[in-house]
């Protein structure tokens, strides 16, 4: 408000200085020319401040529609923020954009890298840019609020040159129950690996890549022996907890890189980008840790393993089918080994 009376005291003294110039020069004679003039420069100066009050008395109703909003809303040229509703302010905690403005330039300044995920600054534009430019795009940004990472869905709304409003709804919720969703459909629901057809499907683009770029990679399959006199002295309770630490032993020892899978009950799929020689010197390698590891209430387990290694023109069939030829073989003359096929 102090800044309006300022404005309208400084024309009140431009117009008593026009008024005095424009009397001056008629000698003294102040016709109703210049009088008229005077009037109307006051009237002009008088409208325009009723448009600065207007526009002042309407900022308290445009805060409150603002604040209608429930997710979180600011208006900023992508470099500074120039205002935002409450939850905003409530999220970062700060009562007043003046007093978030003190220590931050825009909301920006709180965006989590991650993939996939919209940050300060993309291939040389701001996000800003990036939400004007793209908006076919589904844009997120993550944000953290205490100690809890929060995600967010960005739409863009133009206000006039330079400045836009941008909502900000919270999608954390709907982000877990899909990555939920995606682990049911790929991963076995104990283990939490991939489960048998996912893990087929692997298999088979395995196959398609080594045909194409002529490379080399082996397969393993492992089998819990006697696992069905086991599940009956333990219960099935302990022997799926047994499988679960199992899963865990071997995900250990493993590479980012291979693909472990649950190919059945007791049978596991480990797909290696390597020969069969050092495959099967891994192979026996897990084989040594699981027998050596105790197990909570069946303590103790052994397993037997099946090795190969693609062949030009394999099928998934095929390289399964050797596998299985070597697990059983395994089983039956001893168990807890590893044989392999060349």
């Amino acid at each position: 408000m102090r800044y309006y009376l300022f404005f309208f005291a400084v024309y009140e003294t431009a117009v008593a200085i026009l008024f005095y110039y424009l009397y001056s020069q008629s000698n003294g004679a102040c016709s109703i020319e210049v009088v008229f003039q005077a009037i109307l420069a006051f009237f002009i100066g008088v409208i325009v401040l009723g448009f600065f009050l207007k526009d002042l008395a309407q900022r308290p109703y445009l805060r409150n529609l603002i604040n209608l909003q429930k997710e979180i809303f600011v208006v900023t040229d992508g470099e500074t923020l120039k205002d935002a509703n409450d939850v905003m302010l409530k999220f970062f905690g700060y009562t007043r954009v003046a007093k978030f403005k003190e220590k931050h330039t825009c909301i920006s300044d709180f965006f989590i890298a991650g993939e996939g995920f919209l940050q300060k600054r993309m291939r040389g534009e701001s996000w800003l840019d990036t939400l004007r430019n793209y908006p076919q795009r589904t844009h997120r940004v993550q944000m953290q609020k205490d100690k809890e990472i929060k995600s967010f869905e960005l739409s863009i709304t133009p206000l006039k040159m330079f400045h836009d409003a941008v909502i900000f709804r919270d999608i954390t919720t709907e982000l877990e129950k899909e990555n939920e969703l995606k682990e049911s459909v790929n991963f076995d629901t104990l283990t939490h690996i991939y489960h048998r057809a996912q893990s087929d499907f692997l298999l088979t683009k395995e196959l398609e890549r080594a045909s194409r770029y002529k490379e080399i990679f082996s397969v393993i399959l492992l089998n819990i022996d006697n696992f069905q006199v086991t599940n009956s002295k333990y219960g099935t309770e302990n022997c799926d907890n047994a499988l679960i630490q199992l899963t865990a032993l071997i995900t250990q020892e493993i590479r980012d890189t291979d693909v472990f899978g649950r190919w059945g009950g007791d049978e596991f799929i480990i797909i290696s980008h390597s020969d069969i020689t050092q495959t099967e010197a891994f192979a026996e390698k897990l084989r040594r840790t699981i027998e050596k590891h105790a197990f909570e209430h069946v303590h103790s387990l052994t397993c037997s393993f099946g090795v190969t290694q693609y062949r030009p023109g394999d099928a998934a069939n095929n390289i399964t089918k050797r596998c299985d030829q070597m697990l059983y073989t395994a089983k039956n003359s001893g168990k807890n080994q590893v044989l392999a096929l060349r």
